[in-house]
């Protein structure tokens, strides 16, 4: 469980939360830092705004950045995402 305040409030989340959340939710289109849940790359304010029910707008990146860290999910930037996809493009047939 990791810990995080919000725009004046607290969360007390766990990875189950985040990957709930994101179930039947569809990613937004992202050029900054992503999280990769259930097949998708989610933008990580996308992430923590379905968890919590708060708006993106309300806190910074690097806040969810952090708490998404702590809670064990590998965040990637744009061009990590880029030399991924590429990659994985060489290697279909």
């Amino acid at each position: 469980m990791a810990y995080v305040k919000l725009h004046g409030k607290e969360y007390h989340l766990e990875k189950e939360d985040i990957l709930n959340a994101l179930k039947r939710v569809d990613p937004l289109p992202s050029r900054d830092f992503t999280v990769h849940i259930h097949g998708k790359d989610y933008s990580i304010k996308q992430a923590i705004s379905a968890a919590t029910g708060l708006s993106s707008e309300k806190f910074a990146g690097s806040e969810a950045h952090e708490f998404l860290r702590r809670l064990g999910f590998v965040i990637e930037n744009y061009e990590q995402r880029s030399r991924k996809l590429k990659k994985r493009r060489r290697h279909d047939f």
